[in-house]
């Protein structure tokens, strides 16, 4: 193969690629240049088998971005499913501090029932002893008369 035919093949390549260069691209570029006097037969396997190796990436390349769109969707249901929970949670909070405080109502009012019941009791004892006092003055005043 002559220089300038190679120069001739770069600078088309250079054109056609403008400096994306790519390893597979060269390799592929210089197997073909370098058996450009082969049979036929030769480069149509070669062809065919590089055709098969890209079919292998991308069908790759398709299962890694379903795999990767899976885990975002995994991922965004966890996060919604965390959001929810935490909701969930900051409502179970509130209604503990409502309860709470619904809790302390009711024991001060418990304490004022049981305040008021001792009172109630202490003054049910002292009608009770006034009852007597008044009962034994009523038998001592009959007594008397008689």
């Amino acid at each position: 193969m002559s220089t300038g035919n190679t120069l001739s093949g770069i600078s088309a390549m250079e054109k056609r690629y403008q400096g994306k260069w790519n390893p597979d691209i060269l390799t592929g570029y210089c197997w073909l240049d370098h058996h450009r006097d082969a049979p036929q037969s030769t480069v149509v396997y070669y062809l065919q088998r590089r055709v098969r190796n890209l079919r292998d990436q991308l069908q790759r390349r398709d299962l890694h971005l379903d795999l990767l769109r899976r885990k975002v969707a995994l991922r965004e249901d966890c996060t919604r499913m965390r959001s929810l929970l935490e909701a969930e949670c900051d409502d179970a909070n509130l209604r503990v501090k409502k309860l709470n405080k619904q809790l302390d109502k009711l024991q001060l009012q418990l304490a004022e029932s049981r305040s008021l019941s001792t009172d109630l009791k202490v003054q049910l004892t002292e009608a009770c002893d006034y009852k007597i006092i008044i009962k034994n003055d009523s038998l001592g005043n009959r007594k008397e008369n008689k």
